[in-house]
C-alpha cells in the first residue's frame, strides 16, 4: 500500500506488473501534481498484490468526506482471496490529513 504517488502509470504499474504485480490506483480528485509543468498526472493511493498469490475479488475507490463535505482524500478498499490458503481478507489504503 502506497501513498502520495505520483508516477503509476509511467513507473510504479508497468515496474511493479513486470515483476507480477496486479494493481489498483486512486487518484486524488484535486491532485496538486497537476499545477506542475510536465507533470506525470494526479497523485493518489496505490495497491499491489503478488498475482501468483492472491486473488482479488472485490475493489472499491472511495472519495471521503467530512462532515457531509467532499475532501481531496482517497482510499482503495480490496478483498483478496489467498491461493495457497483459499483465506479471504480485506486490505485498504488511504492517507488522511
Amino acid at each position: 500500500c502506497l501513498q502520495e504517488v505520483d508516477h503509476y502509470f509511467d513507473t510504479f504499474q508497468p515496474v511493479l506488473a513486470s515483476l507480477g504485480y496486479q494493481s489498483s490506483f486512486c487518484p486524488k480528485p484535486c491532485s496538486p501534481c497537476l499545477d506542475v509543468h510536465n507533470n506525470n498526472g494526479p497523485d493518489g493511493c496505490a495497491l499491489f498484490f503478488n498475482r501468483r498469490r492472491f486473488q482479488l475479488l472485490h475493489t472499491t475507490h472511495l472519495r471521503l468526506s467530512v462532515m457531509m463535505l467532499k475532501t481531496n482524500q482517497v482510499a482503495i478498499v480490496a478483498t483478496l482471496r489467498c491461493r495457497f490458503t483459499g483465506r479471504v481478507f480485506c486490505v485498504a489504503v488511504t492517507h488522511l490529513k
